[in-house]
């Protein structure tokens, strides 16, 4: 933990690469504050683990999305975004692209966006 501490003494506040510290199996997340404080302590929390975005799910809200396409101004392309709410228990979930394969007639691109964790996943059906 010295070491990880160490090397992202610099960096900005943010949520810390998991590459960094891939090798500390105790650890699944570190996010950096880098305000000082006079009392500056290291904290540990309790994390949980949701599940990986479903694949099923996702197509569900796509084909959604495709039924109103009729009532959509005339574009030349059309993408879609979808915002996961993390703070709702319903929809917190990991996102990841990762052998997920979505098709869709309308939608140029499909975006998967998690606000507050800077996690964006994108897609092209």
């Amino acid at each position: 933990m010295a070491a990880l501490a160490a090397s992202i003494s610099a960096n900005g506040s943010g949520r810390v690469d998991g590459d960094l510290f891939k090798g500390s199996l105790e650890v699944s997340f570190v996010y950096l504050n880098s305000k000082e404080y006079d009392d500056a302590k290291w904290s540990v929390t309790q994390v949980h683990e949701v599940d990986l975005m479903s694949a099923t799910g996702l197509a569900e809200i796509v084909r959604e999305k495709e039924a109103k396409a009729a009532e959509y101004a005339r574009c030349d392309a059309y993408w879609l975004l979808i915002v996961v709410d993390w703070t709702d228990p319903g929809q917190e979930q990991e996102i990841s692209a990762q052998g997920i394969k979505v098709a869709s007639n309308v939608f140029e691109r499909i975006i998967v966006y998690k606000p507050g964790f800077e996690n964006i996943v994108e897609m092209w059906p």
